[in-house]
């Protein structure tokens, strides 16, 4: 048995069910051992930086190890994109590429990137825990397992394997495949840790900030029963939106990037503020904003000790994992008469064209859907005026590709089939749009709804606000993406004014195997509600 073929049989035993990217010569032999391993599905990607964020992205949302696989030289640096946003949101991603044969190196072989030359494996390194090219086929499995047992140990992050073709090639004899065995897991909380959490939850003037670390660690619904049985208000950092429904009296939705009013009131009404998975960084925290430590005392969980203290000093802070945290609080917590819900002052949508345009698309869609919202001026508004269910919305905030948004939304709807709705942007469509083919390549009926304003808006927004001027190149001429989407296979429809939406969503936009392509005009003199991020820009 070849080496490639042994490595594949570890990855299918380990619970790996897909492999995103884009085939080539220096990772011929894995494709073709994929003929032996038919447990494992190949999904092509149009380009190997969408792959990368659409293994982060099924990551994210299936707790699975996300995996792809690209070609040494172009097709391994253009995944390094999509490993630092794995790497920012603490993502498990095992990154494969391959390389010349070992004999080869240091010769000029066509797409080499061995250490004689740009060096593939020191390259990853800044964006992965671990970045090791692997000398010989004997050690292929042995470096895949280690590798994964990596990337999934808390805190998560990805981890890049460089290939040569002789290695993949080397024959290994019949060994048995290993098992992946327990990953190392972060417990719960100690008995006098959680003794001190149960007493400053004792308190009925709390808010509850849920970032992004609530969803990975698949505890939104008990998420959920915490902050019900304790009364407080949630508010939810940018990339944690969807933690908690904001349809629900206390979910007071964003509070940071584009974030409410009610979730700025309820902070500042606080006098305790409970942080769950969240780093604290500028788009979570409005900037670093001095409301949420001023007069308040903090406690802080998360998986990760490393973001503890950077900007602000929690009274308590607790290395532990959430869903084990929430367990053992509802355990404990007693049910205790709640005062009424907090008033919930809503930002209102009257005359903003765009928020009213996403008011009629959230009316048509199913209670389970989940929002891919991608980067740009679009994700301004969402953040903003998009009303997410539990579990319902998707972003890759933290490093902020354009285009994420189009590759996310095809590994989130891998992770479980939900229907899933894309909104992104033309500028963002002419990056990323092509994986609408992947989409219907493998039959995923997933809507991408396009902003199309003929510029880039968010840019220039800010610009305005900045300098007080744009640069003429920041508006383009309209794409007709409508006519695009067609061109690709996909269903399409074009909507112009708030009249065209009930004929769009009077389709069964879900069933059937086809991607549907929304190409909604929208103009560009719009403001969108940008928050502090333009006050940050200017340094103040």
């Amino acid at each position: 048995m070849r080496a490639a073929e042994h490595a594949l049989r570890f990855l299918a035993k380990a619970g790996v069910r897909y492999i995103f990217g884009i085939p080539g010569g220096s990772v011929s032999p894995l494709f073709d051992a994929l003929n032996e391993v038919p447990e494992l599905q190949f999904i092509m990607s149009r380009h190997e930086a969408a792959a990368a964020l659409t293994a982060a992205s099924y990551a994210r949302n299936s707790g699975q190890l996300g995996v792809v696989m690209a070609v040494s030289g172009p097709g391994a640096t253009n995944l390094l994109s999509g490993c630092a946003s794995a790497m920012r949101e603490r993502l498990p991603v095992l990154a494969i590429t391959g390389q010349v044969r070992t004999d080869h190196m240091g010769l000029n072989a066509a797409q080499e990137s061995s250490p004689w030359t740009m060096d593939m494996a020191a390259s990853f390194r800044p964006f992965t825990k671990a970045s090791i090219q692997v000398p010989q086929a004997s050690e292929l499995t042995r470096s895949l397992r280690m590798a994964m047992r990596l990337a999934l140990s808390a805190p998560q992050g990805p981890v890049h394997l460089s290939l040569p073709l002789d290695v993949q090639r080397g024959e290994v004899g019949t060994p048995l495949v290993p098992e992946l065995g327990s990953i190392p897991s972060v417990g719960g909380l100690s008995q006098e840790q959680l003794a001190l959490l149960v007493d400053f939850l004792s308190a009925d003037a709390g808010v509850i900030l849920a970032g992004s670390g609530v969803r990975k660690a698949r505890a939104t619904q008990a998420f959920g029963a915490l902050a019900r049985r304790l009364g407080w208000p949630v508010v939810t950092s940018a990339a944690g939106k969807g933690s908690y429904s904001e349809e629900d009296p206390l979910g007071m939705g964003v509070y940071g990037q584009a974030g409410t009013p009610a979730a700025r009131q309820a902070v500042a009404r606080a006098e305790r503020v409970l942080v769950l998975g969240s780093s604290l960084g500028e788009t979570a925290t409005a900037s670093w904003s001095s409301e949420l430590s001023v007069g308040k005392r903090m406690v802080h969980i998360d998986l990760d000790p490393a973001v503890f203290g950077r900007q602000y000093e929690p009274h308590l802070a607790f290395v532990a994992d959430l869903r084990e945290v929430l367990r053992q609080l509802l355990a404990v917590l007693p049910e205790r008469p709640l005062p009424p819900p907090p008033e919930k002052p809503t930002g209102s949508s009257s005359g903003l064209i765009i928020a009213s345009h996403l008011e009629a698309l959230a009316q048509g869609m199913p209670r389970d859907v989940r929002l891919s919202c991608d980067i740009g001026e679009h994700m301004m508004w969402a953040l903003h005026y998009w009303r997410s269910s539990e579990d319902g919305f998707d972003i890759s905030i933290n490093y902020g590709g354009m285009g994420s948004g189009i590759a996310n939304s095809l590994g989130s709807y891998l992770a479980d089939q939900r229907p899933t709705v894309c909104l992104t942007g033309d500028g963002c469509f002419a990056m990323h749009g092509s994986e609408v083919l992947t989409a219907l390549q493998y039959r995923m009926p997933i809507v991408f709804v396009v902003l199309n304003n003929s510029s880039y808006g968010m840019v220039r927004w800010g610009h305005r606000m900045l300098f007080g001027r744009t640069q003429e190149e920041f508006d383009y001429g309209t794409m007709d993406i409508a006519t695009m989407a067609r061109g690709m296979g996909a269903r399409s429809f074009r909507v112009d004014t708030l009249a065209d939406w009930p004929a769009v969503l009077r389709e069964d936009l879900f069933s059937g195997e086809v991607p549907t392509v929304i190409d909604l005009r929208v103009p560009n003199d719009d403001p969108p509600p940008m928050g502090d991020r333009v006050r940050t820009l200017k340094g103040g």
